[in-house]
C-alpha cells in the first residue's frame, strides 16, 4: 500500500498512458471515457426516469402505467450480462466498433 500510494501524483492523473514496456504513464483517457459515459448515461436516463416516475404518479390507474411498472420489474430481474449481450447485439455490432453510446446504454441497466 505503501509503494502504491507514493506513486500517485499529478502527472499519473494527467498524463496519457504509457506503451506497454515503458515506465511511467497516466490514467487520463480513463478519467476522461468514465466521464464520457457518464455524461451520456445521465443525458439518457435521467430524463426518462423522471418522466416515468411523473407519469405513474399522475396516472398510476391507467393501462400505460401498468405496462410501465411491469417492465421496470420485468428489467429489474434481467442480469446485467444479458442487457450488455443485447447492447453489444443492438448497438455495438451494426456501428463496427465500441463507442461511448454503447458504453452509455450498457451502464443505464
Amino acid at each position: 500500500m505503501w509503494n502504491g500510494a507514493a506513486a500517485l501524483n499529478w502527472a499519473f492523473f494527467t498524463n496519457l498512458p504509457a506503451p506497454v514496456g515503458e515506465i511511467g504513464g497516466g490514467m487520463a483517457n480513463a478519467i476522461v471515457g468514465s466521464g464520457k459515459v457518464l455524461l451520456l448515461a445521465s443525458l439518457i436516463g435521467v430524463p426518462i426516469g423522471f418522466l416515468g416516475g411523473v407519469y405513474l404518479n399522475e396516472y398510476g390507474g391507467s393501462v400505460m402505467s401498468f405496462v410501465i411498472r411491469y417492465a421496470t420489474d420485468l428489467l429489474n430481474g434481467v442480469p446485467s450480462i444479458v442487457i450488455g449481450i443485447v447492447v453489444y447485439t443492438l448497438v455495438v455490432h451494426p456501428m463496427g466498433h465500441f463507442s461511448g453510446i454503447a458504453g452509455a446504454l450498457l451502464s443505464e441497466s
